[in-house]
């Protein structure tokens, strides 16, 4: 008999995933193969006679709390960031963080009483689980998981459900908590356009870039677009209600008045940094995908 140390264990799970596994069984063969004893157990430090059988990890997952996961994925990230591996995500002097919500299953009837519900178009209800997932991103796609929290109702009786914004507090102070010096640059979609996000960052001290859309604040959007036509230095196009032009409207009122000069609105590529040259569009359909 074979005594397994949880570093065995949990590295030849990280190994599953890596390779692309979909089945317990394609994995079981997977440590069969030339190779991959020597590798697994040069990379956990352990030196177990033989491969671990993948229903083994399976009940180490199964008993294994999710907050030591959580942890251990924060140690991960911040030895990255000692060990300067990640410096070419850099974005001048941050890092980008993407913050976005993330439906994880849905339930044609209530599965527990934290789950949320939405009402469909045919009236019918969907219960699902979610979470608010803070993920770092790159020019180049790749995107790290640096934390994330549940979005989910409280047992007893509520007014109103949870919900991202109310979430996003919550997501907030576990960054900080983890990852206290990081120089952060919060990415948000429309949603996160408003006061109290804004307020959130700066009590942070990070900096951030939100998608401002017509619709999300329509006083201030009537106000940004009547306060840059006003300006006689800015060209307007033959259209001026185009999507293209009201984008340029907005991103010379924001660059010229101090109170919004972190609220940014980008059309097109911008640089990331002298180090990593390619671009990276910030908009929600990047958004929902990075994270």
């Amino acid at each position: 008999m074979i005594t397994y140390s949880g570093r065995h264990l949990l590295w030849e799970t990280i190994l599953m995933f890596l390779g692309g596994n979909h089945s317990r069984r394609q994995m079981n063969a997977e440590t069969l193969r030339p190779g991959f004893h020597r590798t697994l157990t040069d990379l956990a430090g352990t030196d177990e006679a033989a491969a671990a059988c993948p229903d083994t990890c399976h009940w180490l997952l199964a008993k294994l709390p999710p907050s030591e996961l959580v942890d251990f994925n924060a140690r991960l990230m911040r030895r990255l960031f000692r060990m300067r591996c990640l410096e070419s995500f850099r974005f001048g002097k941050e890092w980008l963080v993407a913050v976005d919500g993330t439906w994880l299953r849905t339930y044609k009837r209530q599965h527990c009483p934290r789950c949320l519900h939405q009402k469909q178009p045919d009236g019918s209800t969907i219960w699902f689980q979610a979470i608010l997932e803070a993920k770092l991103v790159s020019a180049n796609g790749m995107s790290i998981s640096l934390a994330s929290v549940s979005i989910e109702n409280a047992e007893e009786e509520y007014e109103k459900q949870d919900c991202e914004l109310k979430a996003f507090s919550r997501l907030a102070e576990k960054l900080k908590a983890l990852y206290p010096k990081l120089p952060i640059c919060i990415l948000g979609d429309s949603l996160y356009a408003c006061a109290p996000v804004i307020r959130i960052c700066e009590a942070m001290h990070w900096s951030y870039i939100i998608t401002f859309k017509e619709g999300r604040t329509p006083a201030l959007w009537v106000r940004a677009v009547a306060a840059a036509a006003n300006r006689s230095e800015l060209v307007v196009s033959p259209n001026p209600n185009s999507a293209v032009n009201k984008r340029r409207l907005i991103r010379r009122f924001l660059r010229n008045h101090r109170p919004l000069r972190h609220l940014r609105i980008t059309s097109r590529p911008q640089p990331c940094s002298d180090v990593c040259r390619k671009s990276l569009t910030i908009n929600a359909r990047n958004l929902r995908t990075a994270v």
